[in-house]
């Protein structure tokens, strides 16, 4: 409506929540280096940014807040039939899964694995209403008989049983990214070995039941190999295995764990695979790690990349001599530039206009600005540091990551989210419109999770 852009950032700034416009804001640093302040330029503009979190589904949590504030318009356009499921709206045959409709059935997990962004990041967990993945599904059946579920958790959508069911009577061919190992159920096998699916993806982490509970994976190395054994008697005879290397308080003997883990789920594999005629293949994944902001690793500095690299090339070369094992490793280098990336404040923005001078050269881009890497990747920060992201306030309770990060230091576990039906444990929904988890939303704690917490 007229005016500049400046006056629409300034604006949109003001709004408090969902907008960060890092031009109005001053930062100062302490002679450490470390962040001092930030300072806002102008009248109105918040000390922090909220951000805006909608509910079950956002376009009924629109609905309420327009209804509350009296936007009229609003209202009666939201009231509309119209359905919401947020999903594929460009075909790309050549691109990875792009000969599929890909609808997001949920957003965050429950779990809180301590090393995770979309855990901690997209809490609450929230879900699409069935009905409205089922409509959107059907709306999409005569370009492709293809779906896949986009979710960081499928199996705790609390209406996955009708939404396998009716995307199974479309005759949908379904998959998914990636599974929860203790979340899979008959139902959903059923699904993908009825769409011809020979490979399966999960996620054990790490090889030992000690550094699982480091990371809040109440998973242990006996269940594991079982619930993999379930997969192969299916006739999924390949697995992938996400795992990382490089974790808190790792030593070798957690290494030495996850090639033993390795080997029994191949032995598992190949036990299944006599009944079928055929052998699959177990293949390793393996990922630095790489600390995450707004996460409970958040003041962790990343394995050194020279012994992140020994760590690596130990597991590539010992997984490796297990038969029917394919190994695929990212490199301890890529990992550092990941974490210079992930943890780094605006100074390294300079880095990124740099390398677009130097055809994507990091080496090039570092010399130039003079950047210390170390400095933003490889020191542990304090817990009196304020940290670059901060700026932006995830309503995530800094109390309550520090604790979870004590608790990592012990190997202590935490319960999933919520635990209780009224939680404000963490700050999240109190400080994002949700003065409780939605009804909808409630997960009740299986019996090995349970029992994993006391």
């Amino acid at each position: 409506e007229g005016g500049t852009k400046e006056e629409l950032l300034l604006k949109l700034a003001r709004v408090g929540r969902g907008f960060y416009v890092p031009s109005l804001y001053e930062v100062t640093y302490n002679a450490d280096g470390t962040i001092e302040a930030y300072t806002p330029k102008a009248e109105g503009v918040p000390a922090s940014v909220g951000r805006i979190v909608a509910a079950e589904n956002p376009k009924e949590g629109s609905l309420r807040r327009a209804i509350r504030r009296g936007d009229a318009d609003i209202v009666e356009k939201l009231k509309e039939a119209e359905v919401f499921a947020p999903s594929t709206i460009i075909f790309a045959p050549e691109a990875e899964m792009g000969d599929r409709f890909l609808v997001e059935i949920s957003r965050g997990c429950s779990q809180g694995c301590r090393f995770c962004w979309a855990g901690f990041n997209y809490w609450p967990p929230r879900v699409v209403p069935a009905r409205d993945i089922l409509a959107k599904a059907a709306e999409w059946r005569g370009r492709t008989d293809k779906i896949g579920l986009v979710s960081t958790a499928v199996c705790d959508h609390p209406e996955i049983s009708e939404i396998l069911s009716g995307l199974r009577g479309m005759g949908y061919r379904i998959s998914v990214s990636s599974l929860r190992l203790d979340q899979i159920e008959d139902e959903l096998l059923d699904a993908l070995v009825e769409s011809g699916d020979q490979q399966i993806a999960v996620a054990p982490e790490t090889g030992s039941d000690r550094l699982r509970k480091v990371i809040n994976k109440n998973l242990t190395n006996d269940e594991i190999v079982d619930i993999c054994g379930a997969v192969f008697d299916r006739g999924m005879l390949t697995v992938k295995l996400y795992m990382m290397a490089g974790l808190p308080t790792e030593t070798d003997e957690d290494l030495e764990a996850m090639v033993e883990l390795v080997a029994r789920i191949k032995d598992r594999m190949l036990e299944a695979g006599r009944r079928f005629g055929r052998a699959g293949k177990i293949i390793p994944a393996l990922n630095g790690f790489v600390p995450k902001p707004n996460t409970p690793f958040q003041w962790e500095p990343i394995c050194e990349e020279r012994e992140l690299k020994r760590r690596l090339k130990w597991l590539s070369k010992n997984l490796a001599r297990i038969p029917n094992v394919e190994v695929r490793v990212m490199s301890s280098r890529i990992a550092h530039e990941q974490a210079l990336f992930s943890s780094g404040d605006r100074r390294v923005a300079r880095v990124i206009e740099a390398m677009t001078r130097h055809r994507d050269d990091l080496g090039a881009a570092l010399r130039e600005t003079g950047i210390d890497v170390g400095f933003h990747t490889s020191r542990a920060r304090s817990y009196d540091e304020v940290l670059p992201w901060e700026i932006v306030d995830s309503g995530m309770g800094r109390p309550f990551l520090e604790k979870e990060h004590t608790r990592a230091q012990v190997a202590r576990s935490t319960a999933p989210c919520p635990s209780v039906d009224t939680c404000t444990r963490c700050g999240v929904c109190p400080t994002t419109w949700l003065a409780a988890a939605p009804a909808g939303l409630i997960q009740l704690q299986g019996s090995k999770v349970a029992v994993a917490t006391a």
